[in-house]
Parts: structure tokens; C-alpha cells; sequence
């Protein structure tokens, strides 16, 4: 299977793939968007010191990738991955959107020490849909799934959709 975990940051998508792998028998490989960009060489840093990406470069370096690993047996996590293009997500056998509550993801990433403007664009963008938007304009199906504190119940909320007991298939 070829997974797309992604949602704003502090959703819990990291946390979520790495206790999803080992539910999946470890058999998956995790792929970080971060990771992925910076070790293509897909962007720059501004004079804030942020990595900024060159979303075609992301589709360029991406289909490459798929390419050469059959993309079998991936989960792919992060926020960029919903700015892939249709063809690209496409590909994935499932998607999931991640939504947490405004308040957890004021608190993740306050303890990541975001800027509190970051922080407040973060929850803007869930508010408003942000990811939920994109994929759709992509006519992508996909998974929202609305995430609390509780790991083992969040990974259940996964599972039964990947094994098919749940028959709510949404494409927003």
C-alpha cells in the first residue's frame, strides 16, 4: 500500500506514521516531506530561515521517486504533500487528511516554539480547509480524520478504513 498521511502542522502526522509502520508490521517506509525536500535540494531558505519549496520541483523529484521504488509499502507524511499535483496523488492508495482541534495544534506547536503568527496561520488554514480545498480541486478521494490525544484510537479510525470496515468513503 502507498499512504498519504498529511493536514496542518501539529496535527499529529508524524506521531500517527511512525505508530501506523509498526501496526503495518514495520514492513512501510517513512517519508517525510521536510526530509524528502531538503535532501533534493527542492528549495531555499529565506532571511527568516525558512525552507521554502518549489512545488514543481516537489512534482519533478516526487514521480522520480515513485519511479524507482514501485512506491509500495510507503507512507508518505507531512503537510507538503497535498500541494502534489492530481497525477501525483493519484497514485496513493489511500489519503488522509488529519484534523486536530484548534486548541491541540495551538499547543503542539507552541511547544515547538512556533511564532504565534505561524501558529494562528496553521489554524486558519484547518479552519478554512486549506488542505480539504486542494485535494479536492484535484478530485483526489480522501480520509478526513478528526484526531484527539488518544493514539490507539486515532490508528483504529485509520485501520478500519484502510481494511474496509468503514464504508464512509469521502471525497470532498
Amino acid at each position: 500500500m502507498f499512504i498519504l498521511i498529511t493536514g496542518v502542522p501539529g496535527t499529529g502526522k508524524t506521531t500517527i506514521s511512525k505508530t501506523l509502520k509498526k501496526v503495518l508490521n514495520n514492513k512501510y517506509i517513512i517519508l517525510n516531506d521536510k526530509e524528502f525536500c531538503k535532501k533534493n535540494d527542492l528549495g531555499s531558505y529565506t532571511k527568516q530561515n525558512e525552507y521554502v519549496v518549489s512545488i514543481p520541483k516537489l512534482n519533478s523529484a516526487f514521480k522520480k521517486f515513485c519511479l524507482q521504488n514501485s512506491y509500495k509499502n510507503i507512507i508518505c507524511e507531512g503537510h507538503l504533500w497535498c500541494e502534489l499535483n492530481k497525477q501525483n496523488l493519484k497514485l496513493f492508495d489511500f489519503v488522509f487528511e488529519l484534523r486536530a482541534s484548534p486548541k491541540d495544534i495551538r499547543k503542539r506547536l507552541n511547544e515547538r516554539r512556533y511564532p504565534i503568527t505561524k501558529i494562528e496561520d496553521n489554524v486558519f488554514c484547518q479552519e478554512t480547509n486549506y488542505v480539504s480545498n486542494n485535494l479536492d480541486l484535484k478530485d483526489v478521494v480522501f480520509y478526513k480524520v478528526n484526531v484527539n490525544n488518544d493514539i490507539n484510537k486515532n490508528i483504529n479510525k485509520i485501520k478500519k478504513i484502510i481494511y474496509g470496515k468503514n464504508t464512509e468513503r469521502k471525497k470532498f
